[in-house]
C-alpha cells in the first residue's frame, strides 16, 4: 500500500471542467482526511503558484502538509519553502526573445505573484480559476529576474504546438503541457518527478511506496517515478498508457484511488 500520495489539482483533485463552477468532490476530501488519520502523507503536486495551491489545500484540510508547486519548482511545508528553482538570466533572455518575436501571451511567476505584459481575453478566466489577480506591468515584464515559472496560454492547440517547438530548443529548461492550450516552462531540475523524488527522500519513503495521481502531460514526470502511477479516467490515452486508471474527476476518482491503493478498501 502507498505511504505517500501526491495529487494534481486541476482535473484531478478539483473538477475544473465547468469554468463557472470549480469544485472538489466531497468524497475526495473525506477520503484524504481518512488517509491522514492512518498516517499516510498527502501532498498536492500542481503547476499552480503557492498561494493558489494553499487555498485549495485549505479546502481539503491539508494546508499544513507538504505542497509541490510550479510543477516542482517549489516545495513548501506549510508556509516554509524547503526547495526552490529559478530560471536563470540567460534562459530568460532566450525565452523573452521568442515571446516578443511570436507575440506569445505569457505569465511570469515570482513566489506568490505573477505578471503579464498586458491583459487579454484569457486573463480574466485564468484569474478566476486560480483566485489570484495578474499584475499588468507592460514591457517591464521582460526585465524580471528570479522567475520560478513561465506559463504561456495559446488560443488553440495548433498555436500551442508551434510555441512548444520554439521553447523546446532552449538548453536547461523543461517545457510541458498541462491543460489543452497551456505551456509551462521551468528549469530542467524543476519537474513534478524531481520534486516527488526529493520529497520521498526527505520523508524516508521508498518511491515504490508512493502514489501519484494526475491527468495531464505535466503529471507524467511524477507518474514515471512512483510505484503507483494513477491517471484520471477522463485523461488522454497518451497519459493513461501503461498506467493505473481510476474513475473520472467528477466521480471522485482521487478518492477511489486512495481507497484502493492506500486504504485497501473496495471502491464502488
Amino acid at each position: 500500500m502507498a505511504k505517500l500520495v501526491c495529487i494534481d489539482i486541476d482535473g484531478t483533485l478539483m473538477d475544473t471542467s465547468n469554468p463557472e463552477h470549480f469544485y472538489i468532490p466531497q468524497e475526495n476530501i473525506n477520503t484524504i482526511q481518512k488517509a491522514l488519520k492512518k498516517g499516510i502523507y498527502v501532498c498536492i503536486s500542481t503547476g499552480r503558484m503557492r498561494n493558489s495551491a494553499i487555498k485549495v489545500a485549505e479546502q481539503v484540510g491539508i494546508q499544513n502538509e507538504y505542497l509541490i508547486c510550479y510543477n516542482g519548482a517549489m516545495i513548501c511545508h506549510g508556509s516554509e519553502i524547503v526547495f526552490e528553482s529559478e530560471i536563470n538570466e540567460e534562459q530568460l533572455k532566450k525565452i523573452n526573445k521568442i515571446i516578443k518575436e511570436n507575440n506569445v501571451y505569457a505569465h511570469y511567476y515570482i513566489r506568490d505573484e505573477y505578471f503579464v505584459e498586458r491583459k487579454i481575453d484569457l486573463t480574466e478566466s485564468y484569474e478566476k480559476k486560480i483566485g489570484v489577480k495578474a499584475q499588468e506591468i507592460g514591457e517591464n515584464v521582460f526585465h524580471l529576474n528570479k522567475v520560478t515559472k513561465i506559463l504561456s496560454i495559446a488560443h488553440s492547440k495548433e498555436e500551442k504546438m508551434k510555441w512548444m517547438q520554439l521553447f523546446t530548443g532552449i538548453d536547461g529548461i523543461v517545457v510541458t503541457e498541462s491543460q489543452s492550450t497551456f505551456i509551462e516552462i521551468t528549469k530542467s531540475d524543476a519537474t513534478k518527478g524531481c520534486a516527488v523524488k526529493t520529497l520521498a527522500k526527505m520523508l524516508g519513503i521508498d518511491l515504490k511506496d508512493v502514489m501519484a495521481i494526475g491527468d495531464a502531460m505535466n503529471d507524467v514526470p511524477m507518474l514515471d517515478v512512483v510505484g503507483y502511477p494513477v491517471v484520471m479516467g477522463q485523461a488522454e490515452d497518451r497519459v493513461k498508457e501503461g498506467r493505473l486508471v481510476t474513475d473520472r474527476c467528477e466521480n471522485s476518482g482521487v478518492a477511489k484511488a486512495i481507497q484502493k491503493y492506500c486504504l485497501n478498501e473496495t471502491t464502488h
